[in-house]
């Protein structure tokens, strides 16, 4: 099997999925650590085969305009709704079961989205905000006080495992294309929302730092390790170190302007001051405000659209 991409997947791969949809149904939940490991590396394996199922439902309902923007959001709701809801003793295989679902949702997006629709409502949010869109999604899924249910946690793991995938593969792209200007801002947004993220954590053993953890190598290569070493007081290098270790206070950076030589601790996320600074100290470049808040929108804009990734 190959998507039209150029990808190829084998039987390997669902057998894989099947089994290991399996193991987690019979895996003794009150091990949270294990189960939690388990599901996320299932929702992962799910989430390769994308390529495949997209191509799969085009060619099936040809006849239609089917957006691969809204099909991505619909594909891992699927996900995140079969792994919870399967029973092995009263369904077929896994894969099955899902594809069988799946075609319900497309059919529903087809039905729901017969004429073009932009990317923004396309994302929009269960409280109809027309603004919404992934990138807001993710955050919104991610602050600790929307993340009280089950379901919702669930559903924030389901998002960050595919954030990560975005942010690996969108640096990898720029990098390919010797985009090395716009690599380097696009690390330095993504590192501020990743400190401001674990340091709202309640623990560190909270559902989203054990996500950021179990892909912590892709998490923390992603991330402008400067920038980090720049506003921590102590040297850190993993997720755990994030969030118990300090960060520095306004009047320990240097080339901050004299207003904010204060003794507060940096807010997170980092305003742009401080991106200011460190870009000053580490490379020697002089950025307008203006520059900092124009790539950043660039940067999200680039994340909401899913674009060269």
């Amino acid at each position: 099997m190959r998507s039209k991409k150029g990808r190829s997947f084998s039987q390997e791969d669902f057998d894989k999925i099947n089994q290991k949809v399996y193991e987690l149904n019979n895996i003794d939940k009150t091990d949270s650590a294990v189960f939690y490991n388990l599901k996320t590396e299932t929702i992962g394996l799910i989430l390769k085969l994308e390529e495949y199922y997209f191509d799969k439902m085009s060619s099936r309902y040809s006849k239609t305009y089917l957006l691969e923007d809204v099909f991505a959001t619909a594909y891992l709701d699927c996900i995140v709704e079969c792994i919870n809801k399967y029973k092995p003793d009263k369904n077929s295989k896994f894969t099955t079961y899902f594809a069988q679902i799946l075609n319900y949702r497309v059919l529903d997006i087809l039905e729901k989205y017969k004429k073009d629709i932009s990317l923004d409502s396309a994302f929009a949010n269960e409280d109809g905000d027309g603004d919404s869109n992934l990138y807001d999604l993710i955050e919104s899924k991610c602050s600790y006080e929307s993340t009280e249910s089950a379901d919702n946690l669930q559903t924030v793991d389901a998002y960050l495992t595919r954030y990560i995938m975005y942010i690996v593969e969108l640096l990898d792209s720029l990098n390919r294309n010797k985009k090395s200007a716009l690599v380097s801002y696009y690390k330095l947004f993504y590192t501020t929302r990743l400190i401001d993220l674990v340091k709202k954590e309640p623990s560190n053993n909270s559902e989203i730092c054990q996500s950021l953890k179990y892909h912590e190598n892709e998490t923390i290569n992603c991330a402008e390790k400067g920038l980090i070493d720049f506003t921590y007081v102590e040297i850190t290098n993993t997720i755990d170190e994030m969030f118990f270790n300090s960060l520095k206070r306004y009047n320990q950076l240097p080339y901050i302007d004299e207003k904010s030589k204060t003794d507060k601790v940096l807010d997170v996320p980092y305003r742009n001051k401080i991106l200011l600074a460190y870009l000053e100290a580490y490379y020697g470049k002089k950025v307008s405000d203006a520059v900092i808040s124009k790539m950043k929108k660039k940067f999200d804009s680039e994340i909401c659209s899913l674009k060269n990734i």
